[in-house]
């Protein structure tokens, strides 16, 4: 009768666990990989500085906020947001003459 030893199972692989060797690049990769799913909802259209057409989203999902805070909390040498990009949105175009007060008249209609 042949022995039926099995091998040792491999050890698991913990998906939550950062790269060993972490650069740049691979802790992005990371966070971005080990971010929940999720949607942004689309609010309004906006005129903002200088003329932008911006999309306005509904808010930033909880998985997006922490990944805002956990690409701070790796990267400090990073500026720190602007109250305008603290807003959920996509600057969508610019108005080549550059007179915002028109492009805001514009959008009202």
């Amino acid at each position: 009768m042949a022995s039926t030893t099995a091998e040792p199972a491999p050890a698991p692989v913990d998906a939550a666990a950062p790269p060993a060797l972490s650069t740049s690049s691979t802790q992005l990769d990371y966070l971005i990989a080990n971010t929940q799913m999720c949607m942004l909802r689309p609010f309004s259209f906006f005129v903002s500085w200088q003329g932008v057409l911006t999309l306005a989203y509904r808010g930033f999902p909880a998985p997006l906020v922490t990944l805002k805070e956990q690409i701070s909390d790796f990267y400090p040498s990073l500026p720190k947001e602007n109250p305008g990009s603290k807003a959920s949105g996509h600057s969508i175009g610019l108005q080549p003459c550059g007179c915002s007060a028109h492009c805001a008249t514009v959008m009202r209609y």
